[in-house]
C-alpha cells in the first residue's frame, strides 16, 4: 500500500497528463487504500479503488514456488486486465515497487503494432545491465523461467536463450487483450504449472512472469528500455549523462524507504512503526489511462 502511494505520487508530480488511476487491492485493504490517498498530498488525483477477488486463482497456483513471496493474489493482477477495467482502449499497469522519473505521457504513447495486446521492456535492452545479471545469477533468458526438462515447455519449440521480458511495466490494448482472450490462455498455462510443474521450480521463481512468456512469446511490442530500468538500488548502474529514464524499479528495503518518504512528503515518524518489509511484501495493483488520449 505504502509503495503504491509512493508510485501514484512520483507519477502524479511528474506530469501534466489527466490520468486516471486505477489501485487494485483485496478487500480488507481497500479502505486503507482511501485513507493514505485523501489523507495525502494525493487527494487531488482522480482515482478508483478496485477489489480483487482472489477466487479467481482457485487450483490455478502450485504453492511449492521456489519464490513463495510471489504466490500473494496481487501479484496476478495483471492477467485480469478486462475483468478490473472497463471502458478504456489503451492503459498501463505498474508494479507499486516503482518510481517514475519521467512524463507517464511518452510511455502511455508507446506505439504497439496490429495484433499486439501488450508492449514490454526486454530484460537483455540495456547493455549496461549484461554484466551485472551474469555476477549474481540473476535470470534473463527465458531458460530461467521455464523447465525445459519438461516435453510441454520443449514442444513450444522456444528457443532458452531467448530473451525474456519484465511484465512489471505494461502497456495493454484492452480490445486485442479481449479478443485473444489472453486471460484464458494465461490461465489455461497456470493450470497446466499445476499439472506438471512447468515453471515454479525454475530459478527465476515464475510465477506470474513465466505464462507471460509463454502467451506473449514473438506477440508483444517493445517499450524504450529507458522507460523500465531494473535493479534500482540493488547495482551501480551506469548510464549515460543526459539519459532521460522514465521507470524506475527499486529493490532494496532502505532505498525504497527513501523513496517513500520523499514522494509521499511523510516524516519519517509517520512511518516509523512499520516494518520495511510489510511495505514491500503488500502489493497493490496499479493501472492508469490518460483521460482525453484514448478512452
Amino acid at each position: 500500500m505504502g509503495a503504491a502511494v509512493a508510485a501514484i505520487s512520483s507519477i502524479y508530480s511528474n506530469t501534466e497528463a489527466n490520468v486516471l488511476f486505477y489501485i487494485v487491492g483485496l478487500k480488507t485493504t481497500i479502505p486503507h487504500i482511501r485513507k493514505w490517498i485523501e489523507n495525502s498530498k494525493l487527494k487531488e488525483i482522480k482515482f478508483k479503488v478496485v477489489e480483487f477477488n482472489p477466487m479467481v486463482l482457485k487450483g490455478k497456483i502450485r504453492q511449492d514456488a521456489s519464490r513463495p513471496e510471489l504466490l500473494q493474489p496481487l501479484n496476478f493482477v495483471r492477467f485480469y486486465l478486462p475483468l478490473l477495467i472497463h471502458k478504456h482502449e489503451k492503459v498501463i499497469y505498474l508494479d507499486d515497487d516503482i518510481i517514475v522519473q519521467g512524463d507517464i505521457q511518452e510511455l502511455y504513447d508507446t506505439k504497439l503494432a496490429p495484433g499486439h495486446a501488450a508492449a514490454f521492456s526486454d530484460d537483455c535492452d540495456l547493455p549496461s545491465t549484461h554484466e551485472m545479471v551474469r555476477s549474481v545469477g540473476m535470470q534473463n533468458t527465458y531458460m530461467g523461467f521455464l523447465d525445459y526438462r519438461k516435453q510441454a515447455i520443449r514442444d513450444l519449440g522456444i528457443s532458452p536463450s531467448t530473451c525474456s521480458f519484465n511484465p512489471g511495466v505494461i502497456v495493454a490494448n484492452m480490445t486485442e487483450w479481449k479478443h485473444q482472450r489472453i486471460t484464458k490462455q494465461l490461465e489455461k498455462w497456470m493450470q497446466r504449472n499445476v499439472e506438471e510443474n512447468l515453471y515454479s521450480s525454475t530459478l527465476g521463481g515464475g510465477v506470474a512472469t513465466s505464462p507471460m512468456l509463454i502467451v506473449f512469446h514473438g506477440k508483444y511490442s517493445s517499450i524504450n528500455p529507458m522507460w523500465h530500468i531494473r535493479h534500482l538500488g540493488k547495482f551501480n548502474l551506469c548510464l549515460q549523462v543526459g539519459t532521460k529514464v522514465g521507470v524506475l524499479m527499486p529493490v532494496t528495503q532502505s532505498n525504497f524507504f527513501k523513496k517513500l518518504n520523499y514522494f509521499t512528503g511523510m516524516a519519517d515518524t509517520n512511518l516509523g512503526t512499520t516494518p520495511v518489509s510489510t511495505l514491500i511484501s503488500g502489493k497493490t495493483g496499479l493501472f492508469l489511462t490518460l483521460q482525453g488520449s484514448l478512452n
